[in-house]
């Protein structure tokens, strides 16, 4: 099942290939007649017209899906972007001086520990995400890169 909707999510996406295929050999079976002086049964002229409508409406299908799907990132990573201002926006003063020392000093990455409060607030609130370090007491807290743009947007560092 979950390869048919693969597949069907492929025809979708990518529709447009057909669509460009359908119209221009089931058009130069319409057009072949007028200009070769080939004689085509009444019923491929019927199906070519109709091959031609279907092509057209396979690319409008495709570009439809493509459009939506650009739009749907679009405002997601727009969400996204406006949930960091806001988060940025209400730190306390405590986890600003951590973040903005990061921003100040040019890097992403801050060592401490798992338990340490305030590595755990700003975990918690995404602006930092952990992984083990080498030790099993220290661990490295890596800001993610649309929040590391967002805090260079509101800290620049002045140099």
């Amino acid at each position: 099942m979950e390869t048919a909707l693969a597949l069907l999510r492929l025809a979708i996406e990518r529709g447009w290939v057909l669509g460009l295929l359908l119209i221009v050999f089931c058009g130069l079976a319409l057009v072949a007649p007028l200009y070769a002086g080939l004689t085509l049964p009444e019923i491929i002229k019927e199906w070519a017209g109709a091959g031609v409508l279907f092509g057209i409406a396979c690319i409008v299908l495709s570009l439809g899906v493509n459009l939506s799907n650009t739009l749907t990132a679009w405002a997601g990573r727009r969400r996204q972007k406006l949930r960091i201002r806001e988060e940025l926006s209400a730190l306390a003063t405590n986890e600003e001086v951590i973040l903005r020392g990061m921003v100040l000093k040019n890097e992403r990455s801050i060592t401490g520990e798992l338990t340490e409060p305030l590595f755990q607030q700003l975990a918690h609130k995404g602006l930092l995400v952990p992984s083990r370090a080498g030790d099993f007491i220290d661990w490295t807290f890596t800001v993610p890169m649309p929040v590391w743009r967002e805090m260079k947007k509101k800290w620049p560092a002045k140099g």
